[in-house]
């Protein structure tokens, strides 16, 4: 027998937790990337092409804001897992399917992204003890870690790209959310998606100040519906 709430389009008990707990997350997950990008100043080649040594021997200079950044940036992208699984059951509407595929790109992103920004920690906190900072070997693995990372990032932004424009054409059809969610979403992730040349263009990298604020803004967005959702559709 079918759930009278969902055949009406008034959420559940259980989706109003999950609206409400997803709404937290999203404005954890923006704040954790906003302050791993705020304790960078002193390294500013970080996630920047053709850096590596800049960005290795300023984190050495620098190691508490390397560390720091690391677990903000970590946090930041593992908390839009759960952000994005909410959405796959939270967006209907006749594209709904949309939003569950897009969704998946944005856990898929942030978990190979999660995989790769705690780098700096291993590399400062485990890897130069036992090997001494100008040994060669210790060099070649830690530019290798940091290669990792921009890449394993770059992906990220690809996958995130892709995500919030099927995210936000679903958007775009579910009144619950509707049009500024939906839009916003399809040109934040239009902008975010150059971003996945980074690893190999500087122009990419630099542009990353601009797609950064548009998908970030898009999730305190969509957070801030998430969190009206049920109030708003009870009424």
């Amino acid at each position: 027998m079918a759930d009278s709430n969902n055949v009406s389009g008034a959420p559940s008990q259980q989706d109003a937790w999950l609206s409400r707990g997803a709404s937290v997350l999203g404005v954890i997950a923006v704040l954790g990337n906003l302050l791993g990008v705020l304790v960078l100043g002193d390294i500013p080649e970080a996630y920047k092409p053709g850096q590596l040594e800049s960005w290795l021997n300023d984190s050495l200079a620098h190691p508490g804001d390397a560390i720091d950044s690391a677990i903000y940036f970590t946090l930041g992208v593992l908390l839009m897992v759960p952000f994005a699984v909410a959405l796959m059951k939270l967006v209907r509407g006749p594209l709904a399917g949309l939003a569950v595929l897009g969704a998946a790109f944005i856990v898929a992103g942030a978990l190979i992204n999660g995989s790769a920004t705690m780098a700096p920690f291993v590399i400062i906190e485990q890897l130069q003890g036992p090997v001494a900072p100008d040994d060669p070997a210790f060099r070649a693995t830690a530019f290798a870690l940091l290669g990792w990372t921009v890449t394993m990032d770059a992906v990220f932004n690809a996958l995130l790209g892709a995500g919030m424009i099927l995210v936000g054409v679903a958007m775009w059809c579910d009144s619950a959310f509707g049009r500024i969610a939906g839009g916003w979403g399809v040109v934040a992730g239009v902008a975010t998606m150059p971003v996945m040349f980074q690893p190999v263009s500087y122009g990419a990298a630099e542009w990353l100040a601009v797609a950064a604020p548009l998908w970030a803004l898009w999730i305190l967005w969509v957070s801030l519906r998430l969190w009206l959702l049920p109030k708003r559709t009870a009424a």
